[in-house]
């Protein structure tokens, strides 16, 4: 198994993606701390942090927060390369163009992607290859939030040693 994993987190302005990633990455812990230290993330950061996967196991994860300006389009290249997972942050259903760049170009299998609408209520999303959809304020609820994430990168860790597996295998024969 992979002892680091790369997950982009993409989507829209605004759509709360620093939220999110400050949080998950234990930058802060109440919704509080984490609006106060909400700024528009400039093209790309990266936050790094140990996940516990199981009891025995664990990973190295690289975050990253990837700007929402459409003119960092131009640089989605780099965030795609070994990239072990893929989450679509929106307010709203407007994801089409991440979904096609980061999913449906094969960058990542459609179990490595997970779509999450930041907010509560709205328009069930059903006509997606993603498979994985959330619909959920990530500060309404802050532990499902950290829960829901837990269970998608263990997903992620999971396809990654498979194709590694094979990949290994595909060598050796």
């Amino acid at each position: 198994m992979s002892e680091k994993i790369k997950i982009c987190v993409v989507g829209d302005r605004n759509a709360g993606k620093t939220i999110f990633c400050n949080l998950i990455a234990g930058q802060f812990s109440d919704a509080a701390q984490l609006l106060e230290h909400r700024r528009p993330t400039a093209s790309l950061r990266v936050l790094e942090f140990e996940h516990e996967i199981d009891s025995k196991t664990s990973i190295d994860v690289e975050l990253w927060d990837c700007s929402g300006d459409p003119e960092q389009e131009k640089i989605w290249p780099s965030f795609r390369h070994s990239c072990g997972g893929v989450i679509i942050f929106s307010r709203d259903t407007s994801i089409e163009s991440f979904v096609d760049y980061f999913v449906e170009s094969g960058a990542v299998q459609p179990e490595q992607s997970l779509l999450w609408i930041n907010k509560e209520g709205g328009p069930k999303l059903t006509n997606t290859v993603v498979p994985d959809i959330h619909q959920l304020d990530v500060l309404s609820d802050i532990e499902s939030s950290k829960s829901k994430f837990a269970k998608f990168l263990r997903k992620c860790v999971k396809v990654e040693s498979e194709v590694q597996d094979r990949d290994e295998r595909r060598i050796a024969a």
